[in-house]
């Protein structure tokens, strides 16, 4: 298993570092970032004896867990949440570690294998509805200090299947980032797929149409300072309910996903149309972290804000 994980760079979509214990260094562990905001991590090996370790995990992601072989005791002794979480398997987990610290006691004998997906909530709130999922996976996005289990679920041939292949995989360079990547899509979608409450049919009248129209238009007029959901609820005399669920319904994404193109189309047109600067269009869009707002430009254009720039300047209109 692992003794750290840290971010690389605070707020953005950024990749996760492992720090292994000197104790582990001989074994096999792996550490893949296929995509801002995803980390992929990997472990397979044996123990001839039990053993334990510290741990740390430093400001907090969603962890997907396939166990496909392997037993681990997480005893926790700074933060908040779970005191003791053991892992047997097979088994699926998702968790959320945030600033807290222990030792991990392994056992002996079966193999440990481990494939942990590492999913920032920026990038999980992309595919998910959070009105439309598991309680606790709900309310956990938001729990901050501590070691959280959101769900444990029994084994999944498809996640196993997937792990495997993650686990296995002897491609290299960019055939091989594009295989974990479909790999780890696969098994998150499966984790949520599992997680999602069933859904109940959404009546919407023409006047409840008309008002989510209008929130999307104030989402789109509002691109430097959006509103929240309450207070657009308000603004178009819908309940937080209704707005969310219709915004599914209406136009098949959640209001977080419309609100993210809408801030990213008008960069993308003053990027293209204007002499604007890059960090002036982030600050005009409503981002305050530069590097979030080039992550969350390349994910939904395949390009750069400044490659983007650099072209339009190259072939004015």
């Amino acid at each position: 298993m692992f003794s750290s994980l840290e971010p690389a760079e605070k707020s953005a979509l950024r990749p996760y570092a492992v720090r292994v214990d000197h104790t582990f260094q001989d074994l096999w562990f792996g550490m893949e970032h296929p995509r801002p905001g995803l980390s992929i991590f990997v472990c397979d090996f044996s123990l001839p004896e039990p053993h334990a370790a510290p741990f740390t995990m430093g400001e907090g992601v969603v962890t997907f867990s396939t166990v496909l072989s392997g037993r681990a005791r997480w005893h926790v002794s700074r933060g908040g949440g779970q005191r003791q979480v053991t892992v047997d398997t097979p088994c699926d987990m998702v968790c959320r570690g945030d600033d807290c610290a222990g030792e991990i006691f392994l056992d002996r004998g079966a193999p440990h294998q481990v494939v942990n997906l590492h999913v920032q909530t920026e990038l999980l709130l992309e595919y998910l509805d959070v009105t439309a999922v598991d309680k606790n996976l709900r309310e956990g996005l938001d729990r901050r200090g501590g070691m959280h289990v959101l769900s444990r679920l029994s084994a999944d041939t498809r996640t196993r299947n997937a792990a495997r292949q993650i686990l296995h995989c002897s491609l290299s360079g960019p055939c091989r980032r594009l295989f974990l990547e479909s790999r780890a899509l696969d098994m998150l979608s499966v984790f949520l797929g599992r997680l999602e409450k069933p859904r109940t049919a959404v009546s919407l009248s023409s006047s409840d149409v008309e008002r989510l129209h209008e929130a999307r238009r104030i989402l789109r007029e509002t691109v430097d300072e959006q509103p929240s959901i309450r207070e657009l609820a308000r603004q178009t005399g819908l309940n937080e309910m209704k707005l969310k669920r219709g915004f599914r319904a209406l136009f098949g994404c959640t209001v977080f996903q419309v609100a993210r193109a809408e801030r990213l189309e008008r960069a993308r047109t003053l990027l293209r149309d204007t002499d604007t600067t890059v960090g002036a269009v982030a600050a005009m869009t409503g981002y305050t972290n530069m590097s979030h707002f080039i992550a969350a430009f390349r994910t939904r254009f395949g390009q750069t804000p400044g490659e983007i720039l650099t072209r339009s300047r190259r072939h004015p209109l």
